[in-house]
Formats: structure tokens, sequence, C-alpha cells
């Protein structure tokens, strides 16, 4: 069934209490407030949410929005029900969201068969939707890069941002992502220099992007300071780990893994700095 009314959906960024929700014969109308704490971070997570999301209907956009808050298994649920009754909607869209929310539960096989469907579905439309293929490929290269595929996941990845860089706008972060992507799978390969390079395309983009504390620059901050920790730059690695702690510290409780490895980190490449003065 669909969330229970009043239930709260909330995570760091936005918070939101769904009021009640209605069933017509060809609509379902779904009541959301949002919660007075956080205003304001919830406004700005809404106006980038829907500029990324900016080709998906309400339907697609609120099932991904319970996939994004954690609530994973509510939200295959939901999108299984619409690919059965999907009301015009875009089953390419919905077979990737259900093998979005699979991805997340870390059932990768069962994953890759609806993007894989999802994608399929793309290329026999006339004309095929390359466009929308981007993402579809992006997470198909997610999957094989979690399974250690890593050639394969690098090929995927590239398709993708070679599609993004055709037809997306010129700084989307669509294509920081995909920089991204392929920087973890370069890191993976032991080739820092070159994993390096995309991820400072990547924060470049983002920051343009984002506001300046967003979770994805703190990401980007973060692996280029694990590439230089590989490569023995002490310092420049403790100020990346520390400018990503920063903003670590707005969005994590104490007890988060990311905040807790960062800070770990940190006090490592201290003892190992303060070993090199001696």
């Amino acid at each position: 069934e669909y969330p229970e009314e009043k239930e709260v959906l909330c995570d760091l960024n936005a918070c939101f209490t769904i009021e009640s929700i209605e069933q017509n014969e060809s609509i379902q109308l779904i009541n959301m407030n949002v919660s007075n704490e956080g205003q304001i971070i919830t406004k700005d997570y809404i106006e980038l949410t829907q500029k990324e999301t900016e080709e998906k209907s309400v339907s697609i956009v609120f099932g991904r929005l319970m996939c994004n808050l954690g609530y994973y298994d509510k939200s295959l649920k939901y999108f299984q029900q619409l690919l059965n009754d999907p009301n015009d909607e875009d089953l390419a869209w919905i077979e990737y969201s259900i093998g979005r929310a699979l991805h997340f539960k870390g059932e990768l096989q069962e994953a890759r068969e609806y993007y894989n469907r999802a994608y399929d579905r793309m290329m026999m439309n006339n004309p095929a939707r390359i466009k929308d293929s981007a993402p579809v490929l992006n997470n198909i290269g997610l999957v094989l890069h979690k399974q250690r595929q890593y050639n394969e996941a690098l090929d995927y990845h590239q398709r993708a941002l070679k599609m993004k860089e055709k037809y997306y706008s010129c700084g989307h972060v669509g294509i920081a992502t995909s920089l991204n992507n392929i920087g973890l799978i370069l890191y993976d390969q032991g080739k820092y220099d070159e994993a390096l390079g995309y991820h400072q395309q990547s924060l470049k983009m983002r920051k343009k992007y984002y506001p300046s504390d967003h979770v994805d620059i703190a990401t980007s901050l973060n692996n280029i300071g694990n590439i230089l920790r590989q490569q023995g730059k002490y310092d420049e690695a403790v100020d990346y780990y520390q400018r990503t702690l920063t903003i670590y510290e707005k969005f994590h409780l104490v007890d988060n893994l990311s905040r807790i490895t960062t800070e770990r980190n940190i006090r490592e490449l201290t003892g190992k700095n303060e070993l090199v003065k001696l």
C-alpha cells in the first residue's frame, strides 16, 4: 500500500508530512506539507530536485523522493504498482526507478535487469531516446563498479558522459556526476593522476551548481582527499578532509559513518605528518 497518512518522511535536507492520500479513478492526490523545521533548506532541496528531474512526472518524482529518503521498500512497491497501472506514465522511467530502488537495496542483479529493460525500451522508441538513456547507462555502470567489473563499468560511464556532454547544458550537474563516477573507477584501478583530474572537474561543476555546503561538494572534496592520501601528499589531503568535515558537521550526526571516517582520516594523517617532521 501507500505510506500511512500523517507519516513523516525526512532526511537532513528535507522534511515533509503526508497529510492525506486520495485515490480517484485516474489520479492520486497526495497532500504534503513542509514541516516548520528546516523550511529554507527544504525549499532549496526541492528547487534543486526539480532542476535535476525536470523531464519526469510528479508521480515519478514522488517515488524517487521516497527512495532518496531511504524508504527503499516503499519506493519499490510504489513503482511496482505504477508499472501494473501506469495511467500513461512513462514505462521506461518506471522500470528505471524500480531498478534504482533495488539498487539502493543492494539487489544488484535484479537492478541490472530493470535497468536493461528501461534502456531497451528507450532504444526501441522511434526516434531512440538517446538523451534519456544516459542516466540508465550511468546506473548500469554503478552496478558493474560495485561488482568490481571495472573496465566494463568504465565503458558505461564514458558512454553516459558522451551523451550528457552532447545533450545536456554546459556545466549540468549530471555531467559532474559522470566525471565523479569515472574518477572513482580510476581510483580503484590505482590510476591516481587520471582520477584526480576527473574529480577536480566534477568539483568545479558542482561548486557552480550547488550551494557551497551541499553534500555532493563534500563528496568531491573527500574523493580528492583520498587520492592525495594515496599519493603521499598528507598536508593537502588533510586540508580536503577538513573542508569535507566542515560540510558533514552541518548535515550529519556524530555517529554518521561518513563523518566518522573523515574524522579518522584526519587523525591518522595528522599523526603521519608528525612522524615525517620528526
